[in-house]
């Protein structure tokens, strides 16, 4: 949309999709959604309000706050933030497979079960940063492109300890279902393996 200006675009369809998914969101709980305190979510709706106030709206009952979309905010949202947003996820889906596909001799457990995982679940648990973090530490990469990567990238270059944390907490927690599901299947296959009848053979010698 055009005339959406003076602040973040992408910020700006975070926050449709968040009301377009969450109708009446309280105040507090869209900050939280959103990474932001309370105050700073303040000034951004009453930027957003200043150009884009036929998209959604907002609603009072005692000191809480709500936000919903209008019917423009609804065909906002599915002309303009979803179409987007798939094309996003096809981009993040294809870097993805492509770092994997350098990972063919690397032989770290954890690695191999990553490249067990199924692309679209690591889309959904790493952001592109994340993903990019994960394989320095894993060393999918050569150094030399992740040192260019992360150059250009300054969420990267200037990442905390906090952020490698959280990257850590997020991967360890994809190791722990895979590891799950993949003893689930193990348990299915043997539980329906049909056992030998030794009666039915003797029976028959």
């Amino acid at each position: 949309m055009s005339r959406i200006k003076g602040f973040n675009i992408k910020n700006f369809n975070k926050f449709i999709e968040l009301l377009y998914k969450n109708p009446d969101i309280c105040h507090s709980d869209l900050a939280k959604l959103l990474n932001y305190s309370n105050s700073n979510l303040t000034s951004h709706i009453k930027r957003y309000s200043e150009t884009e106030s036929s998209l959604f709206v907002k609603a009072s009952e005692s000191k809480y706050c709500y936000y919903s979309l209008t019917e423009d905010g609804v065909k906002y949202y599915l002309e303009s933030v979803e179409p987007a947003h798939k094309v996003e996820q096809e981009i993040q889906k294809s870097l993805i497979s492509y770092i994997l596909c350098q990972a063919e001799e690397n032989q770290n457990p954890y690695t191999v079960i990553l490249k067990q995982t199924d692309i679209s679940t690591i889309a959904s648990t790493f952001t592109i940063n994340e993903f990019l973090l994960l394989s320095m530490v894993l060393e999918i990469l050569p150094e030399n492109f992740c040192c260019t990567n992360i150059m250009q990238n300054p969420q990267l270059l200037n990442e905390t300890k906090l952020y490698c944390e959280k990257v850590y907490s997020k991967f360890e927690e994809l190791i722990v279902s895979q590891v799950k599901k993949e003893k689930a299947t193990l348990l299915k296959s043997k539980a329906f393996t049909p056992k030998r009848n030794n009666n039915v053979s003797d029976q028959n010698n």
